[in-house]
């Protein structure tokens, strides 16, 4: 197809009116169409790629890879690990413990719920370079894999200029105040509704686990509202702006567009597991029987869920306007080549008559091809990406209610 699309296109209106068996013109190079890739594009294209590999800047991690950094450790290593497990979470009890201190608060303290909260952030600084790699570590087959899917429009680009500036435009929105903004942002909105309708609830609670709630709202704004959800919207509305280069006669039907696509069910599930581990962590924190459990509920699932799927749905749209760019583009310049011909449509040769023919069909084809995948199909994909973990959160709940009953049962 490629060939006879090229060749199709290559023909000119200089045809008309010469010998009767004129040669064929050598095949045009469209203008939007790449002929060779520069070091500069593939390095960029590659900086690119470990930025989203690695994600945006945070404030806690930044510290504790310097730490990491000045002993010397390997970034994919036991001892990083380890030694990142650790401070993180001394990074966070000292603050607890400076709030406790500050607020004279030392008896009622619930340490289980605190070690709880602190084991779930070891575990995941531990894992975290063993399992993602960072800018300066070697990255897994497996994760590369999943990030050149989820980033296969970006060799598609067609100006190297194009590319630079997302790259520029990525740096801007992965610097660490933009991070601190949004997680700050979520945690006020929600220790703010707290406040306003259950202040009795959020005065009974001990400085150290209000501390502790507010790192846990601070994290849920900064990773799956922020770094998993708006910032992959924002770079690829930042994307639609750029020609690219797709398949011809149906520029939705690239293999790039549906590898692309995929990634809407991977935000989905990121963001729903995410979502679902921070509001069972708070739950354990706060008690099921508090009455912050409803307000808090209702955050998680008003901002994270709603987010997730609203930026599902401008995802799509942005990868639409891609399609129809590349589209139009296409159709644009077969109509200036049927414009030669149609106006001597009485007086074309045969071998004119059929190139018409040729172009018309292409024409129409591309006009007709698939637009992008439907709204519905992104909310369907969506909901999917969802459903488990919210099925993982239903059974918590009701797994701790019925542990809590028995409990109350035996026990005296």
């Amino acid at each position: 197809m490629a060939d006879f699309t090229s060749d199709v296109v290559g023909s000119t209106a200089a045809e008309v009116g010469t010998e009767p068996e004129p040669s064929p013109p050598p095949p045009e190079v469209r203008p939007e169409e790449p002929t060779g890739r520069s070091a500069d594009f593939d390095a960029c294209l590659e900086e690119l790629r470990t930025a989203y590999a690695s994600g945006p800047q945070e404030l806690l991690y930044s510290l504790q890879d310097r730490i990491r950094r000045r002993l010397g450790l390997a970034p994919v290593s036991a001892g990083a690990a380890a030694l990142l497990g650790l401070t993180g979470v001394g990074i966070r009890l000292a603050v607890v413990f400076l709030a406790t201190a500050l607020a004279g608060q030392w008896t009622g303290i619930p340490w289980g719920r605190w070690a709880v909260i602190l084991v779930f952030y070891g575990l995941t600084d531990t894992a975290r370079p063993l399992a993602f790699p960072t800018s300066d570590s070697p990255q897994r087959s497996w994760y590369r894999r999943i990030i050149e899917d989820w980033t296969a429009l970006l060799p598609t680009i067609v100006r190297e200029s194009d590319l630079q500036d997302l790259a520029d435009f990525t740096r801007r929105l992965y610097r660490l105040s933009l991070v601190a903004i949004a997680g700050v942002a979520v945690a006020a909105v929600m220790l703010g509704a707290c406040w306003l309708f259950v202040p009795t609830a959020m005065r009974d609670l001990p400085a150290g686990s209000i501390v502790l709630l507010a790192l846990l709202l601070f994290d849920f704004g900064a990773l799956p509202i922020w770094s998993n959800n708006l910032l992959n919207w924002a770079t690829m509305a930042r994307q639609a702006r750029y020609d690219h280069h797709l398949f011809w006669p149906s520029p939705a039907d690239s293999p790039e567009v549906h590898k692309t696509m995929r990634r809407t069910i991977g935000q989905a599930s990121l963001a729903g597991m995410w979502i679902t581990i921070f509001l069972v962590l708070t739950v354990v924190l706060v008690s099921w029987d508090s009455p912050l459990v409803l307000p808090l509920a209702v955050g998680f699932v008003v901002i994270g869920y709603l987010t997730t799927i609203g930026v599902a749905v401008l995802y799509r749209a942005s990868v639409r306007k891609i399609i129809d760019r590349s589209r139009n583009q296409r159709l644009a310049v077969l109509r200036s080549r049927i414009d030669t011909l149609e106006p001597r449509f009485a007086d074309l040769s045969p071998q004119e008559s059929e190139h018409l023919r040729d172009l018309l069909f292409l024409h129409d084809k591309i006009r007709d091809a698939p637009a992008a995948p439907t709204t519905t199909r992104t909310l369907l994909r969506t909901a999917a990406g969802l459903l488990i973990p919210t099925i993982a959160f239903v059974i918590t709940v009701f797994g701790e209610v019925s542990a809590e009953r028995i409990l109350d049962a035996i026990l005296p």
